[in-house]
C-alpha cells in the first residue's frame, strides 16, 4: 500500500496552536493543506497548489517510505 500524504508540523501561533502542513496528491496535482487541531477537530486554515519545495520533499518522503 501507497502512502498517500505526509503531514509535519510547521509551528504555533501566540496562543501555542500547533499548525500541521498536508501534502497529498489531488488527481495528478501536488497540493498543500495547513490545518491545526482545535477542541478535538481539523480546522482547515488554507489549501493551495504545492510550491516547488513541497513538491519536491513529498515526491522525496514518499519515495523513501515506498
Amino acid at each position: 500500500m501507497h502512502k498517500r500524504h505526509i503531514s509535519d508540523r510547521i509551528g504555533s501561533d501566540r496562543d501555542n496552536e500547533f499548525r500541521w502542513i498536508a501534502l497529498g496528491k489531488a488527481q495528478e496535482c501536488i497540493i498543500a493543506v495547513i490545518y491545526t487541531e482545535r477542541e478535538g477537530r481539523i480546522r482547515i486554515i488554507s489549501a493551495r497548489m504545492a510550491r516547488t519545495k513541497e513538491r519536491e520533499i513529498f515526491h522525496q518522503r514518499i519515495r523513501d517510505t515506498s
